[in-house]
């Protein structure tokens, strides 16, 4: 696997994981963007759309676009999968939880 798609599969995970520990599994996409810099997972705005737009299609978030502002939320689906509950290609598994 290249190191690009490496880092994809880590970008999904973070923002799943960001998801899942917001209150109301939602945040917007400019503190997305933050999280991910913040983690050094280096990712500009078109890329941001891109991996959401992704993840969508994978029905693991819901998107409300505002005019360009995007609010994006976490499905069932999407906290299992940030949790290692459920598996997607595509995605890096997440860890185990330390005890």
């Amino acid at each position: 696997m290249s190191y690009a798609a490496t880092l994809e599969e880590h970008r999904r995970l973070a923002l799943l994981t960001h998801l899942a520990a917001c209150l109301e599994y939602a945040s917007n996409s400019e503190i997305l963007l933050d999280v991910l810099n913040g983690l050094r997972i280096a990712t500009g705005r078109d890329r941001l759309v891109g991996t959401l737009a992704w993840l969508r299609e994978q029905d693991l978030v819901s998107i409300e676009d505002h005019e360009g502002f995007l609010l994006v939320e976490a499905t069932a689906r999407g906290v299992d999968v940030a949790e290692g509950r459920a598996r997607v290609p595509g995605v890096r598994r997440a860890a185990p939880k330390a005890r």
